[in-house]
Parts: structure tokens; sequence; C-alpha cells
């Protein structure tokens, strides 16, 4: 800038040519305060971040190249350079001009400061997506940690140690997303920042989007070592809730296979009033209702029993996954027989159901094979008399 000052005289004077520096130019093209005219580009406006030596080197070039000989006390003056200073309305397009021409094209100052402004452009998107991505993985590592960490908890509720430590992992989770939102947010202000070549804030916030992307990364760390704990103080509880669906299943099957026999009884007892009375259709048919709730019974009842013993099977699993401190196998396991007792739930029910229906038609075909019976010794006794 100051070699627009220099170069913004009015007039050479005399024979001699000397170059004539307009003092008002230099005052107010030095001064950091100034604001940049309405005809200024963005590549002009980043030229100003010329120091003072580049400043003169060019002028003493321009000098040099024209047979001139220039002033440079401004130039070489002891105030301080401005960290950017904008061409103001007293320099005109014309002095600009002067500027860029006195510089090889290849390497003009418009050109380079665009080409650096590109460059920087480039680095800041690519440190605010490392930070954004770093941030983003460390949430997704203490979310994983937190699921676990909850899941442990919600089945060893009695465990007070347990609630505490899952507490805290889901802290740590709160803390990493907090930390990615600050992420995001001085990544985006460095962008702003860049596009003002604002070098110092852009540093301050790319230093500020490091320093979040990290504390996130180490709030996951703490989730996952944290998580770590509850699964191993969860691990006997977790077993011992494995072991209570195991027996709970085994129970419903019990139950079931109770059920069934019963179901058997009631259609002997309907096989027998058929025997007894074979020609009544009704009976028969009762009988036979009888039959197939029977078999509906023993399907539903074989149903528990399998999943009762598959869920014998998933406490064996989770009780070798806790010697092994393999946490995810013991929740598999747990999770798996918590369907079987479920199911069998179910099977438990339906046969519930079928030997109801049993004993429902075996009770029919019994009232009916009695009452013919009746019909027959009162039609026998009426006879006799």
């Amino acid at each position: 800038m100051v070699v627009a000052g220099l170069l913004g005289g009015s007039a050479l004077a005399g024979e001699d040519q000397h170059v004539l520096a307009d003092a008002s130019v230099a005052t107010s093209v030095t001064n950091p305060n100034s604001s940049p005219s309405s005809s200024e580009t963005g590549a002009e406006a980043v030229s100003d971040n010329l120091t003072t030596s580049d400043s003169t080197q060019q002028a003493n070039s321009v000098a040099t190249s024209t047979g001139e000989v220039a002033d440079t006390s401004v130039a070489t003056s002891s105030e301080p350079d401005a960290t950017v200073v904008a061409p103001t309305a007293q320099t005109s397009v014309a002095d600009q001009t002067v500027i860029n021409s006195a510089v090889p094209a290849s390497t003009s100052v418009s050109s380079v400061s665009a080409k650096q402004t590109r460059a920087a452009s480039v680095q800041t998107t690519d440190l605010t997506s490392k930070y954004t991505g770093d941030a983003v993985t460390a949430v997704s590592v203490a979310s994983e940690a937190t699921a676990q960490a909850n899941s442990f908890a919600a089945v060893v509720t009695g465990d007070s140690n347990v609630q505490s430590l899952a507490a805290k992992v889901n802290t740590e989770y709160d803390k990493a997303s907090a930390q990615q939102q600050l992420v995001e947010y001085y990544s985006s202000l460095a962008v702003v920042f860049d596009d003002q070549s604002n070098a110092t804030s852009l540093t301050a916030a790319l230093t500020s989007a490091s320093s979040a992307a990290a504390a996130a990364s180490v709030a996951a760390s703490n989730a996952g070592s944290t998580g770590k704990q509850v699964a191993s103080e969860a691990v006997v509880g977790y077993v011992n809730a494995v072991k209570e669906t195991t027996n709970s299943a085994a129970a419903v099957s019990s139950s079931a296979a109770a059920l069934y026999n019963a179901a058997n009884i009631s259609l002997a007892s309907a096989y027998t009033a058929y025997q007894y009375d074979a020609t009544n259709s009704d009976v028969f048919a009762a009988y036979t209702a009888a039959s197939n709730a029977v078999v509906k019974a023993s399907s539903n009842s074989a149903l528990a029993n399998s999943n009762a013993t598959n869920a014998a099977t998933q406490y064996a699993v989770a009780l070798s996954a806790a010697a092994e401190q393999n946490f995810d196998m013991v929740n598999s396991a747990y999770v798996k027989a918590q369907i079987m007792n479920s199911t069998a739930a179910v099977n438990n029910t339906a046969t519930s159901v079928a030997a109801t229906d049993a004993t429902v038609a075996a009770s029919t075909a019994i009232s009916l094979a009695v009452s013919d019976a009746c019909r027959f010794i009162e039609i026998c006794c009426n006879s006799s008399i």
C-alpha cells in the first residue's frame, strides 16, 4: 500500500522527472483505519496484506525500471505496519493499475493473494472436516457404550453400583455430544474468518475446534472404559437374570405338560362315553372335539418344552461368556433366553386353551352318553312293568 502512496503522486517535476510523493495519499493509504473504496475487488483487498518491506521493494523496482528516483522515506519509516491496509478513495484505479503492472504477470500482487486465499480455504476445509469427523466418531463410540451400559443396568436393577456407573457413562455421552456441537460451531466460524482473510480469528477458531474435538474423544474414551466397568459389575447379576428366565421357561413348560395330561384324561373319559353310546352322533362329535383339542395341547406342550430347553442352553452360554468376559455374548444369551421364555409362555397359554377345550368336549360326551343310558334304563324299567 505504501507503493500506492509513492506512485500516487500527481506529476513529474522538471526534466529530471523525479517522482513527487503525494503526502496526503501516502498518509491515507497507510492508515490502518481507512476503509476500502467501492471499486476495490476481493483480490485487491487481499493484496493489502503485503508488508512494508515488500511494498518498498516494489516501489524501488518501479523507480529503477523507469530510471527515476523515488522517495522511499515513507516506506522505511519507523511506524508499525498495518496488518490489513485497504485502498482509500484517494487511491485511484489508475494507481492500482500501475502497482499491478510493476510486477510480472505470473506473480502479480492480485494473483498471488488470490492463490493464497484459495490455498487457505482448502486447508481450512480439510481441518474443519477432520475435527468434525473426529467428533462424530467420538459421539458414536460414546453412544454405543451408553446403549450397552443402559441395557445392563435395565436388567440388574437392584445393583446400585451398576446403576451409578451407568449414569456416569450417560454423562460422558452428554459431554461428547456437547463438544461435537462446539466443533461444528467453531468450524463454521473458521470458514467465515477464512473468507474474511482474518488470520488471527481463523487460527483461534481452528484451535477451539481442535480442542473441542479432542475433548469429545476423551469423553468417548471415558464412556467406553466406564461402560466396561458396568458390564464387569453387572455380569454376575446378569447371568442370574438369565438363570431366572430359564427357570421361568421351565416352569411354563411344566405347566403346559400338566395341562396336556389333563386333556388326555378328559379324552379318555370322552372315549369311554363314546364306547357306551357309539350310535349317538352327538357323543361321537364330542369325542372327536376332545380328541382334536388334545392334539393341539400335545403340540403346544411340546413347543413349550422345546423353548424351555433352549432357554436352559442360553443360560449355559451366558455362564461360559461371563467366564471369558464376553459381555456381548452374555447380553445375547439373555435376550435369547427372554425370547424363549416368552414363546414358551405363549405355548403354555395355547396348551391351556386346548386342554380346556378337551375337558369341555369330554364332559359333553359323558353327559350325552349318561343321558342315553338313563333313557335306556327307563325304557327297560317301563317295559318290565
